[in-house]
């Protein structure tokens, strides 16, 4: 599978859909030059992950080596953004840690939303003693599960089980989350240089000269 900054399908290839619109994100796209420069870290940790769901056979536990390891690169979005966050990491539940990463509009909203349907499986899984497989989610869910796999992978015309696709959108928003994580840190670095410091001292003087020439 390819990660490009392009729309998946373009020139044949098998590529990942985490675009999102001008406006409602700091990155609506990500830039060629991070994917390029830490591809190899995230294939690294793309291949852990995909061991862990192929060696989980009860679905059940599926649902929830998914939400960990989600959870776990959501944690080193969140790290590479906010100052000391392993200070605060362990107060938050994984839900309120998605409501984090939202509030911060930094990526496209919409694997949020994936990560969002993937706590709420885990959830089904762990609180409903009747939902003991996929095909056992009510209707509602697995549509959504559907739906977000067609938004990660809308060339993707393989007829798949709701639990393949539940797996393939776990794997989509963690290689996401990865990197994202690189611009989120590139972020954080220049907020707290000597470049940004200046740049808005700058910026401040124009505005007031500008306001009383107003």
């Amino acid at each position: 599978m390819e990660i490009i900054r392009g729309r998946p399908g373009e020139g044949g290839r098998s590529t990942i859909n985490i675009e999102g619109k001008k406006g409602e994100s700091l990155f609506c796209h990500p830039v060629k030059w991070f994917v390029e420069k830490d591809v190899k870290l995230i294939s690294e940790q793309f291949e852990r992950y995909k061991k862990l769901f192929e060696k989980a056979k009860e679905e059940r536990l599926l649902t929830l080596i998914g939400a960990l390891s989600m959870e776990e690169a959501l944690d080193l979005f969140l790290g590479a953004y906010i100052p000391d966050y392993s200070l605060i990491e362990r107060d938050f539940t994984l839900y309120l840690k998605i409501k984090l990463a939202y509030s911060l509009k930094i990526i496209p909203p919409h694997i949020l939303d994936a990560a969002a349907l993937i706590n709420s499986v885990r959830n089904k899984f762990s609180h409903e003693l009747e939902v003991d497989c996929f095909d056992s989610l009510d209707s509602g869910t697995k549509e959504n599960i559907r739906q977000k796999h067609g938004i990660f992978a809308p060339d993707d015309r393989t007829n798949r089980t709701v639990k393949a696709a539940f797996i393939l959108v776990v794997q989509f928003v963690i290689i996401a989350l990865g990197i994202y994580a690189s611009h989120a840190q590139s972020v954080k670095e220049y907020i707290y240089s000597d470049d940004f410091g200046e740049e808005l001292v700058k910026r401040i003087k124009e505005k007031h000269k500008s306001e009383k020439e107003s």
